[in-house]
């Protein structure tokens, strides 16, 4: 729901600012809109009911999670390689330019 009225409103004041009825800055807009999407995420979280524990489990960060189906992968096959071969080139080419 968040997204969806956060949306409108974002549209409604880029619609108002183009044709002259809301004069304020577009930066000043965003402000705007993140901060009634925050009292829309509040108000709409806090009228839902908690989630079960097993939901919330099943969608939380654990150790875990970053072994998964990973056991019995080759090196090259694994996805922590490759993350932190892009790191380091990143790195790398962040150096070399700056």
């Amino acid at each position: 729901m968040t997204l969806i009225i956060g949306t409108a409103l974002g549209l409604i004041l880029f619609i108002l600012s183009q044709v002259g009825y809301w004069p304020i800055h577009f930066t000043i807009n965003a402000g705007i809109v993140l901060l009634l999407s925050t009292l829309v995420f509040i108000f709409f979280s806090g009228k839902a009911p908690a989630p079960d524990a097993a939901v919330i489990d099943k969608f939380t960060f654990s150790r875990r999670l970053v072994q998964l189906d990973n056991e019995e992968m080759a090196w090259y096959q694994d996805y922590r390689f490759w993350s932190a071969l892009l790191l380091a080139a990143i790195v790398g080419i962040f150096i070399l330019l700056f």
